[in-house]
């Protein structure tokens, strides 16, 4: 029996991670490496407090806006606030 040429496919889905934002939104399932864009949305007379981005990925902290890749596992992010009078 004579080789005959052979095509394959394959066809992969992404894995997707959960990303929950509290106290913010860019909540969602999202790819390893995937650039995401989180936002604190503080309350009304209350402000983002300083170090107020609590994280498991890496990014920079003390910012309203937020840019990160996203880790190979689910993470959490916490966008803590604080009265304006006191902060």
């Amino acid at each position: 029996m004579p080789f005959a040429d052979v095509t394959l496919t394959a066809i992969t889905e992404p894995i997707l991670y959960p990303l929950t934002v509290v106290n913010g939104s860019g909540s969602g399932d999202y790819t390893n490496g995937q650039i995401i864009t989180i936002t604190a949305n503080p309350p009304t007379r209350c402000t983002f407090l300083p170090n107020g981005l609590e994280t498991a990925c890496v990014g920079r902290d003390n910012q309203r806006h937020h840019d990160s890749d996203h880790a190979r596992y689910p993470v959490t992010v916490t966008a803590n606030y604080g009265d304006k009078r006191y902060a």
